[in-house]
């Protein structure tokens, strides 16, 4: 990503952390060099052909170098860049059998992207789960607020007709039902 952008300071950033990044390919198997030419990037074209380590044979799913892409795209001024830095294209290198040493950076950049990966994916869930708690635990809150309210206005309610009977004379039901009303209008919930 940073090969298909313009800061060149970003490029540079990324390979004094880690210089396998440079050599790193994509699913089309086109290394940061390849990138950079395909979108135009003279400058990361440059600073990524002054890196010691930099694979300037590597080629491409379409059976491409990075000069090749050049020529492709009509990019004659990084293509000139290219050819003197010793870039050349797919046909005139000898077919060059993958070296151990190459696959071996390749299997271990390939096991950290995924390992790094497994890490995210983990992080991720873990924050979806915490979410998931917190809302369980809310809601298991608010359900017993809300059993114990229903509780004691039931309470209320019996300890009011109680309350009302003791006191009723015989004939005179409305006193009950005035303490009842006034009781459920003003009775806090």
């Amino acid at each position: 990503m940073a090969a298909k952008g313009q800061a060149v300071e970003l490029v540079e950033e990324l390979i004094m952390s880690d210089p396998s990044l440079m050599n790193m390919v994509d699913n089309r198997g086109s290394s940061a060099l390849h990138i950079a030419v395909r979108k135009g990037r003279d400058q990361i074209v440059r600073k990524l052909l002054e890196q010691k380590g930099i694979d300037k044979t590597i080629v491409n799913r379409s059976r491409e170098t990075p000069f090749d892409t050049a020529e492709r795209n009509g990019q004659k001024g990084i293509a000139s860049i290219l050819e003197e830095n010793g870039v050349l294209s797919a046909k005139s290198m000898k077919p060059t059998p993958k070296t151990a040493n190459r696959e071996l950076k390749q299997t271990v950049s390939d096991i950290r992207h995924g390992v790094h990966n497994q890490i995210e994916t983990t992080r991720l869930t873990r924050k979806r789960v915490q979410g998931i708690a917190k809302r369980l635990n809310k809601m298991q809150g608010e359900g017993l607020n809300n059993a114990i309210n229903s509780t004691t206005v039931v309470a209320v309610l019996i300890a009011t007709v109680a309350f009302a009977a003791i006191f009723q004379l015989p004939g005179q039901s409305y006193i009950c039902t005035e303490h009842f009303i006034f009781l459920l209008v003003y009775t806090p919930l």
